[in-house]
């Protein structure tokens, strides 16, 4: 969330693509609370389908958000939904973007419980390949 309170400080809204990962529908829920609170966004003003999956949000020049969705979450899914985001964000107009269109304002919620802190002891280690212990003997000799 700190995230994006920087980019609407800076008044970058505009500018900012929002993509959303392949994640489980059950993951998905929470991770868009956070967003829209973060955003202050009302969530009926965004298409819910039942079908369709959110891959990319963005904003318009006039703090219209603008939401692409589709039925897959391939990589031939997202590449032209972000093509189409970035074209649609490079063209906006220059002018500062900090807060959405009043039409599409909601009231931040408190999703806290939603968040999760990082733990460095928790981080997965990676594993150490054959190829690795392969160099490290080649090293040595």
């Amino acid at each position: 969330m700190w995230e994006i309170a920087e980019i609407r400080r800076n008044a970058r809204l505009a500018k900012t693509l929002f993509i959303l990962p392949p994640v489980p529908r059950k993951e998905l829920q929470p991770r868009l609370r956070v967003l829209w609170s973060a955003l202050s966004l009302d969530p009926e003003v965004l298409p819910d389908r039942m079908n369709a999956y959110p891959l990319v949000l963005h904003f318009l020049a006039s703090g219209q958000p603008c939401m692409h969705l589709c039925r897959a979450r391939t990589e031939d899914a997202y590449v032209p939904a972000i093509r189409q985001a970035a074209t649609e964000a490079d063209t906006a107009d220059a002018a500062p973007l900090s807060d959405p269109a009043p039409a599409s304002r909601g009231r931040s919620e408190d999703v806290s419980a939603f968040l999760v802190g990082f733990d460095p002891d928790k981080v997965a280690r990676p594993r150490r390949t054959l190829a690795y212990y392969l160099q490290e003997i080649a090293l040595r000799l």
